[in-house]
C-alpha cells in the first residue's frame, strides 16, 4: 500500500474518522493543538535518532565572564554540537574548539574531571532548558560560543501545511489527535486502541535510540586527555 502525504486538512479528516468525533463536538482549533502536540513528540524522537530528517540550525552567543550556565534556544529540539572560543575575537571556524559532552555520573575524580578542565578541551552538560560549560570563561568573549542544534518544527497551521517527518509517520500524528478526542468524549474502546497504536510507535523509536546508544562508543573522556577519545558519549 502506497504511503500518502498528509497535510493538515487530511490529518484532521483522518483523526476525526479514527475517533468518531465530529467538528461540532471538537473544533478544528482544538484538534490542531492536539495534532501539533503529537507532531512535536514524534519529531523529537526522530531528531534524537540522529537521522538527517531535519535541517540543522546554529546560533552564536557571547561568553560571559565567570559564567558557565547558558539557556538553550526556545526552539531547541535536539543537540548537535557546541563550539567555544575562550579568547580574542573568533572570526573563523578554526578559532573554536569543540566541547565534548559530559555526564556527571561518569566522574571519577572531581578535581580532574570537573575543576581542572582546560580551555583546549572544554566539556558541556545539557540539563533541562540549560547547558553548562566547563571551564567557565575568565573574560567575556563576543560570539565566543556557537551552538549547532535541531529546531522544533513550525506548527501546522494552514490547511496545506505538511509535517516534515518521514511520510510513513504522517498518519501517526492523526492517531495522536484521534486518541485525545476519543479520551475527551469517553470513547474508551477507541481510545484504548488508538493509545496502544501511538505508544507502540513511540516505544519502537525509544528502542531504536537505545540500540543506537548501545552499539556506539561512548563519547566521554577525561578533560585532561588529549588526542582522540577512546570512549565517546554523544548528547
Amino acid at each position: 500500500m502506497a504511503l500518502i502525504t498528509l497535510n493538515l486538512l487530511k490529518l484532521r479528516a483522518q483523526a476525526r474518522s479514527k475517533s468518531g468525533v465530529g467538528v461540532n463536538d471538537f473544533s478544528n482549533a482544538l484538534l490542531d493543538d492536539q495534532l501539533n502536540i503529537g507532531y512535536v513528540a514524534l519529531a523529537t524522537m526522530l531528531a534524537n535518532l540522529g537521522e538527517d530528517y531535519f535541517e540543522e540550525q546554529n546560533v552564536k552567543f557571547n561568553l560571559i565572564a565567570n559564567s558557565g550556565l547558558y539557556s538553550l534556544p526556545q526552539d531547541f529540539m535536539a543537540f548537535k554540537q557546541l563550539r567555544l572560543a575562550y579568547s580574542g575575537t573568533p572570526l573563523s571556524p578554526s578559532a573554536y574548539v569543540i566541547a565534548k559532552s559530559y555526564d556527571p555520573s561518569e566522574v571519577h575524580d572531581i578535581s580532574i574531571d570537573e575543576e581542572s578542565v582546560p580551555v583546549s578541551n572544554p566539556i558541556v552538560d545539557l540539563t533541562g532548558q540549560y547547558y553548562r560549560i566547563k571551564p567557565k570563561p575568565r573574560t567575556a568573549v563576543t560570539n565566543g560560543g556557537r551552538l549547532d542544534y535541531i529546531a522544533l518544527p513550525s506548527a501546522l497551521a494552514a490547511t496545506g501545511d505538511i509535517p516534515i517527518v518521514p511520510i510513513r509517520y504522517h498518519d501517526k500524528i492523526a492517531v495522536y489527535g484521534a486518541k485525545e478526542m476519543a479520551l475527551r468524549y469517553e470513547k474508551w474502546n477507541k481510545h484504548a486502541r488508538l493509545d496502544t497504536e501511538w505508544n507502540g510507535v513511540m516505544t519502537d523509536l525509544e528502542n531504536k535510540i537505545a540500540d543506537r546508544d548501545m552499539n556506539r562508543s561512548l563519547m566521554f573522556r577525561g578533560p585532561m586527555e588529549g588526542g582522540s577519545a577512546t570512549r565517546v558519549r554523544e548528547l
